[in-house]
């Protein structure tokens, strides 16, 4: 009786066993990780010798070499400046370098500052340039897009107060001013908002209207035909509705815009 119950239990053993066995060579090809081991991070993907060998080999490949530490709030600013150096930034600020279109006006004191502020900052060659140029490429298409917010505004503002003729009107009040204006007072007349300008402008049009002789004003046009104005008004019509005028990246556009300034000015001196 205790021979067969032995027996039964050397039975039952070797089958736990060889079931063992055969379910770790179903999950891993023969490989059988010690239970141990099994739950570490550092395990995961391994189930296979050549893949032990592997993940061991890449370990080993890193003994030695230099673990970077980065900055906390509590890093001395000696190491902060080792760790920026090393990071790429330059010894000096000076050094950064600046990527601009050729032919684009620099501003060498407003540069100097930023380069400075960069390099206070602690930014790498790199950084600093990626960011000038995302930086100042943003702030000329905020430019861009007031100034034709301002002229979209102005136009619609003389519109409504001249009408059709308000190109000619703004010029001719515009060449009165100028010819009349006090000493010093230019740059506040240039620096005027929209609905100063056109207020400005339909006084003086009401004055020229009302006590500028209109004889006198034939009289000194006479010379260049009765349609001289009239064609210049027209050219200058043509002008204000170039693509070019409004927009700064055309190759045509401080050239179009001088042209609308002496069109205007040239009204204004045949009609004063």
């Amino acid at each position: 009786m205790a021979d067969t119950l032995q027996e039964q239990t050397n039975v039952s053993t070797t089958v736990r066993a060889h079931t063992t066995a055969v379910e770790s060579e179903k999950e891993g090809n023969g490989f059988v990780v010690p239970e141990a081991y099994r739950d570490k991070p550092y395990m995961k993907g391994i189930n296979s010798e050549e893949s032990l060998y592997k993940a061991f080999d890449g370990a080993q490949s890193l003994i030695g070499k230099q673990k970077i530490t980065f900055p906390t709030n509590e890093t001395s600013d000696e190491d902060r400046l080792a760790f920026n150096l090393a990071a790429g930034m330059p010894e000096k600020a000076e050094d950064y370098v600046f990527e601009r279109e050729q032919g684009t006006e620099t501003d060498t004191e407003y540069e100097n500052k930023v380069k400075q502020l960069f390099h206070n900052s602690g930014l790498s060659g790199k950084s600093a340039t990626k960011l000038q140029v995302g930086f100042e490429k943003l702030i000329n298409e905020l430019q861009v897009a007031e100034k034709t917010r301002l002229d979209t505004e102005f136009n619609e503002l003389s519109s409504k107060t001249f009408g059709d003729n308000s190109d000619s009107i703004l010029a001719e009040a515009k060449n009165i001013i100028k010819e009349n204006i006090p000493d010093g007072f230019a740059d506040h007349f240039t620096n005027l908002d929209n609905q100063a300008l056109v207020t400005m402008a339909a006084v003086v049009d009401k004055i020229k209207t009302r006590y500028i002789d209109e004889d006198s004003i034939n009289d000194r046009g006479a010379n260049i035909g009765a349609s001289g104005v009239d064609d210049l008004r027209k050219k200058g019509r043509d002008l204000l509705n170039h693509p070019a005028r409004s927009d700064a990246f055309h190759p045509d556009h401080k050239r179009i815009n001088e042209e609308i300034k002496e069109n205007y000015a040239m009204i204004g001196k045949m009609l004063t």
